[in-house]
């Protein structure tokens, strides 16, 4: 057996933040968000009906429509938006001027939907 592997574990395992299960009455909207200078970013909507406010998760390099801490977030209430830029996983391409306009398109669309605050988290 390998050095700090286990007998009956495979080459490689490790713990992995596995997405949650999403609450039942969720509603999900797979869509885009349009920028300022007409780009577009996909984004995934998590909406419960009555939440108020909605964290927005966004990161240039990662796809987040997986990612654990939804379902922890629909379960304390709130809605969740995570989006993606227009060059994800791309860092040869990504200029951050152009992530702010990403971001700043989501911000809109949330605004757009009826959301009294927007947390951002990345």
């Amino acid at each position: 057996t390998p050095k700090g592997q286990g007998k009956g574990e495979r080459l490689g395992a490790r713990p992995r933040m596995e997405a949650g299960v999403i609450p039942d009455g969720v509603r999900t909207e797979l869509t885009t968000v349009t920028t300022a200078d007409g780009a577009s970013a996909p984004a995934v909507s998590y909406h419960l009906e009555g939440a108020t406010t909605t964290v927005m998760m966004m990161h240039p390099r990662q796809d987040l429509s997986r990612h654990y801490l939804i379902a922890l977030l629909l379960r304390a209430g709130v809605n969740v938006w995570v989006q993606g830029v227009r060059s994800v996983n791309n860092d040869l391409n990504l200029l951050h001027e152009e992530a702010v306009l990403d971001a700043a398109a989501g911000i809109v669309r949330i605004r757009d939907a009826g959301a009294e605050r927007v947390v951002l988290a990345g």
